[in-house]
């Protein structure tokens, strides 16, 4: 990820988030209550595009690796 801002109608609801996972590891996301973790998850997986106003900027990318 890099960049990433996710917008619900007007309110902004992610700021600028750069993350970089590395292939082969377990990676945690913690945080308090309304820190962005779900919305992060949904971004990631493509959720957030079947939530009505919904708007994201920046880049997700993934990779395949062959094992």
């Amino acid at each position: 990820m890099d960049n990433v801002k996710v917008y619900i109608g007007n309110r902004q609801v992610l700021k600028g988030v750069t993350l970089k996972v590395y292939y082969n590891t377990i990676f945690v996301i913690m945080g308090p209550s309304g820190s962005g973790k779900t919305t992060l998850l949904r971004v990631i997986n493509r959720l957030i595009d079947v939530v009505e106003g919904a708007r994201v900027e920046g880049h997700v990318k993934s990779a395949r690796f062959l094992t």
